[in-house]
């Protein structure tokens, strides 16, 4: 019996540290002076003079300015590094990081929105696991948009501000000659000391399938086999379980000025004036109203956003978050209750899992509630307390084509400082635990079975 666990703790332990073995791409030690040395690219994106402002990988403009010595950006503090123009525009790489460039004009640049792009041309086919970390550069302040994008889709997406290092984890599927693309933007299209650190270090993924092998080699031992989902629930808990590159929707990326873009939609519920006081989804109002910075309720704030009714309500949606009205008349605003609501629509049947961030903005002591509604009911709810930084979460649930999927920031009170940072990431539910315990479960039954008949 001991022989049998110590075989099927060895096997697992091999196939759970097998991809650390290799790696097979680092963003800081293979970091150079040359486009294309080791299969890394050093460049942008200029989102500003885009046509349609979708990021395609064709879009990726390399860089042609290597400085070795101290810039005018930055004096002697990124040595050695990429620029696409020292003195015009803040965007630069170099190997820890790097950063993108606004429309605030910050420090005289130009008003010109780059995301600068860290690009690995890969040189293998399968399962990869990318990991690393992003922060922002003490003592630095600023607040950026850290993505990873591979042939075009985007897999993976984190606001950064502090300089709290933040560790993650991808699991991804390439091809030889993907693009895998690190870029970072600019939060709301302003740069102001957006230094930041994002590294990325790659390597192959363990396959799911090895997790069956202890089962299969013991097949014929029952208590073995039966340990067999055990051991496949413990690691793959361990695993990352961010996207298997299907990304179905993203709040911050598909964000736009157009209702129905992309499926999703901007509006409210005015709490206030409902007959009963009960949300229900055909109560989402549609908001009619979107400007560009400035707005009368905000001025440069938040940048593109959609409003109930600007300077009336507090009621507002942006890219990274949302602001409800509540009931105190707070500078003058109505004082009615409204819930702002970014509504998904959905396109496909089945099990989805969200992921996000959910929190106040840096620098606001919102007290809000937040919540995720399918149809009517909540699958979600978090009370933010005054203050608290953004923090991740994940839900899984069921959807139908065509099913309402809202995200509601509500006032936990007065409306006072209620920027709240809400955002959505959409993917399929992996199945992969599901199939590995109905495997091991029907081997051990037909055990069973077998061990009944002696």
């Amino acid at each position: 019996m001991r022989f049998q666990f110590t075989l099927i703790a060895t096997a697992i332990g091999a196939f759970a540290t097998q991809g650390n073995a290799t790696i097979i791409a680092d963003s800081v030690a293979e970091f150079s002076g040359v486009q294309g040395r080791d299969n890394w690219y050093y460049g942008y994106w200029d989102r500003t003079n885009d046509a349609d402002g979708q990021y395609l990988p064709t879009d990726f403009q390399p860089m042609t300015q290597y400085l070795t010595g101290p810039s005018i950006n930055y004096g002697s503090l990124y040595i050695p590094a990429w620029y696409v123009q020292d003195l015009s525009y803040w965007s630069c790489l170099h190997s820890t990081g790097g950063a993108p460039n606004g429309l605030d004009g910050n420090q005289g640049r130009l008003p010109i929105e780059h995301w600068t792009t860290r690009r690995w041309v890969s040189e293998v086919s399968g399962s990869i696991n990318i990991t690393g970390d992003v922060s922002i550069f003490f003592p630095y302040g600023g607040q950026a948009t850290a993505r990873i994008v591979i042939d075009g889709a985007q897999v993976w997406a984190s606001f950064v501000s502090g300089s709290t290092s933040l560790p993650y984890s991808v699991n991804a599927i390439v091809s030889v000659g993907s693009s895998v693309d690190f870029m970072i933007d600019p939060f709301q299209s302003s740069d102001i000391s957006d230094h930041v650190q994002f590294t990325a270090a790659i390597t192959p993924e363990p396959s799911a399938l090895a997790l069956l092998i202890p089962c299969i080699i013991f097949a014929r031992r029952r208590r073995a086999c039966a340990l067999a989902p055990i051991a496949a629930l413990a690691l793959i808990a361990g695993q990352p379980t961010e996207s298997r590159a299907t990304i179905i929707a993203d709040s911050v990326a598909e964000f736009s000025g157009v209702q129905g873009q992309d499926n999703w939609y901007y509006g409210y519920w005015d709490r206030t004036n409902d007959a009963d006081g009960q949300y229900a989804p055909n109560e989402f109002q549609v908001m009619t109203q979107h400007m560009n910075a400035p707005s009368g309720t905000y001025g440069p704030d938040h940048g593109s956003a959609w409003y109930s009714v600007d300077g009336t309500y507090w009621t507002s949606i942006w890219q990274g978050g949302q602001h409800p009205n509540g009931t105190n008349g707070n500078h003058g605003h109505a004082p009615v209750e409204q819930w702002s609501i970014r509504r998904w629509v959905s396109e496909l049947s089945g099990q989805v899992s969200i992921s996000g961030l959910l929190g106040c903005e840096p620098g606001w002591g919102c007290s809000v509630v937040g919540m995720i509604v399918v149809d009517g009911d909540i699958q979600f709810s978090q009370t933010i307390p005054t203050g608290q930084p953004a923090q991740a979460y994940a839900i899984p649930f069921n959807v139908n084509v065509g099913s309402f999927v809202d995200f509601v920031v509500s006032p936990n009170g007065p409306d006072v400082d209620d920027h709240a940072y809400f955002t959505a990431l959409i993917t399929p539910e992996p199945a992969s635990l599901s199939v590995l315990g109905v495997i091991c479960i029907l081997g051990l039954s037909r055990r069973r079975r077998v061990f009944r008949m002696y």
